[in-house]
């Protein structure tokens, strides 16, 4: 089947909670089309909101440290998704942006510096103006550690 009619199938399974067939749908097209981003996307979209229903109903059974685990696990998930949809498509710069608060959101501070620094350089290299620079910039003050200040001996 086309990539195309993968999704529809996934989109009914998943209608009908069929987690598992639905994503072994998609991961069967992944593995004979691997650059089809459209399959790649669905399988990104598929996890996470299987994740979701997952959290809803361990949250429904008050089951706190599964809907805990699961919260991360979706942190991580959104983080994997975004990174490969930013990957393939490096000039989004709202995806970029997007990955960057992911891995702030998933803990992962450094990593989410690093994504700023890189965007920030590059907007300023093209010599970019408006609210997005400006946004980039003042996130990436507020994320970076504040550096003590060496101390000056007078002369």
């Amino acid at each position: 089947a086309d990539s195309a009619v993968r999704r529809e199938l996934a989109e009914a399974l998943r209608g009908q909670g069929h987690w598992d067939e639905a994503l072994a749908l998609i991961e069967e097209g992944v593995a004979a089309a691997p650059g089809d981003e459209s399959l790649q996307t669905a399988r990104g979209e598929l996890l996470l909101a299987r994740n979701e229903a997952e959290a809803r109903a361990a949250t429904g059974r008050g089951d706190a440290a599964e809907a805990e685990r699961l919260q991360k696990e979706r942190a991580d998930l959104e983080l994997q998704d975004l990174s490969r949809r930013s990957a393939a498509h490096p000039a989004d710069l709202a995806l970029r942006v997007r990955l960057a608060k992911a891995c702030y959101k998933a803990g992962r501070t450094d990593q989410a510096v690093s994504e700023l620094r890189v965007l920030n350089d590059e907007l300023a290299g093209a010599g970019t103006t408006g609210s997005l620079p400006q946004a980039v910039g003042a996130t990436l003050k507020q994320l970076q550690p504040a550096r003590p200040r060496r101390a000056t001996r007078p002369l």
